[in-house]
């Protein structure tokens, strides 16, 4: 009954009391021996790096109710503190964070604080492990690298690359299937009767044709689980005479869907605001002043005279086969060095196609940077402008050069959906 399981219980905390307090008495009865060396308390352990990714010191241990300008008088004296990074998740301070500091030496003064007080309590400080990138032993010492970038000495998080408005393509190392090396590819699209100050809530489609641009965007720079870091998208917006410059290697934050490309596109600024290219809402996304040929004047420009190829997509029968196209670069690469392969710019037509006039212009600007201009044809048949860019990715990374892809998640068992192996 209920009654005899509690009192059966109660009995049983009793006697387990009873016992405790026979041992305590046994141990206190035994005397040590005289020559015993004092007992010492372990010290805790405490995990620092020996060799500091970067001047960013991790602070633990921290009063819950302490103040920015306390914790920054505390550590004055270890020099110029950047940033602070509260660690708060689910939007409470759990007492630990993260400083930035001006240098090393800085954060190496500021570990040797660790286990000082501040506000009564003994804080834990060492230098932050680094995230987001792999490690490489250089001699001795273990040195990340970054896995964005591919440069040793930084991880990702950390990474700097795209706070200059010049930094718009990362070229992988990897030379399959062909032997030639990473090049740019960039995607010069037409939207002749939208505006870039489309509503991005409401109906794409009847925005002058927004939603084809914004599918174009997808299809040149999404694959599985990665974005392609050497391609870029010039959206030309016809109807405000603008175009905005999508960079796959900047992009932050960024899905294929089209209610987040619409929203990040409708974003942009321009060009020149230092501070709309460094925001992580809109880095990588450009606004420029212009239509198709001044993309293209744009384009041909950031590229060394003679090494871009202007690509006019054409269904005639006078225009190159895709796949002849693709060997014809391989044999140029081939023939000269590995590292020599010219980058491409690819220029799309709009619903109309791309008119005589246009492509004379075309011409012209292409001549005048001392680059070639190559009519290529996807089949004859006519094919809307996102899947002309999706054949055109495909047949270069099978015949040119493919990206080294990440390695795809792996499941754990298929009674965790959803969840995946981390990768080491």
């Amino acid at each position: 009954s209920t009654a005899e399981y509690g009192g059966k219980r109660g009995e049983n905390m009793g006697q387990t009391k009873r016992r405790r307090e026979r041992l305590a008495a046994a141990a206190t009865a035994i005397p040590a021996p005289e020559d015993a060396p004092p007992v010492q308390k372990k010290p805790r352990a405490h995990a620092i790096s020996a060799i500091p990714a970067g001047p960013r010191v991790f602070v633990g241990n921290m009063p819950r109710n302490i103040e920015e300008d306390a914790l920054r008088e505390f550590f004055s004296t270890c020099g110029d503190i950047l940033d602070i990074t509260w660690q708060q998740p689910n939007g409470e301070f759990k007492g630990c964070g993260y400083l930035q500091f001006a240098d090393i030496p800085s954060a190496t003064a500021a570990v040797e604080l660790h286990s000082n007080k501040l506000w009564g309590r003994n804080l834990t400080v060492s230098f932050a492990k680094p995230r987001g990138g792999s490690k490489v032993s250089v001699g001795a010492d273990d040195v990340p690298t970054c896995k964005h970038c591919g440069v040793v000495g930084h991880a990702a998080k950390s990474c700097t690359f795209g706070d200059n408005p010049a930094d718009r393509f990362l070229k992988c190392k990897s030379t399959f299937p062909a032997g030639c090396s990473c090049f740019h590819r960039r995607f010069i699209v037409p939207l002749r009767r939208a505006s870039h100050g489309f509503e991005a809530t409401g109906s794409l489609r009847d925005e002058g044709r927004v939603d084809v641009g914004l599918r174009c965007v997808s299809s040149a720079l999404f694959r599985s689980q990665s974005l392609r870091h050497n391609t870029q998208v010039l959206l030309c917006f016809g109807a405000s005479n603008k175009y905005v410059e999508v960079n796959g290697s900047l992009v932050r934050d960024l899905r294929p869907d089209e209610a987040n490309l619409a929203t990040s596109i409708r974003s942009a600024e321009p060009w020149d605001s230092e501070v709309g290219w460094r925001s992580k809402e809109t880095r990588g996304i450009a606004l420029h002043d212009g239509g198709v040929m001044q993309a293209l004047n744009h384009a041909l420009s950031n590229e060394p005279q003679g090494q871009a190829k202007v690509v006019l997509l054409d269904s005639s029968s006078s225009a190159i086969p895709v796949e002849k196209f693709c060997r014809g670069l391989v044999s140029e690469t081939s023939a000269a060095e590995p590292s020599s392969n010219s980058n491409l710019i690819v220029v799309l037509g709009d619903d109309r196609g791309i008119s005589t006039e246009a492509e004379a212009e075309v011409e012209r600007l292409t001549l005048k940077h001392g680059s070639v201009l190559h009519r290529v044809s996807l089949g004859g048949d006519v094919l809307f402008a996102s899947h002309c860019i999706v054949l055109l990715q495909h047949y270069l990374d099978k015949h040119v050069h493919q990206c080294t892809s990440p390695e795809p998640r792996r499941y754990k068992s298929s009674q965790t959906p959803g969840r995946y192996l981390k990768h080491k």
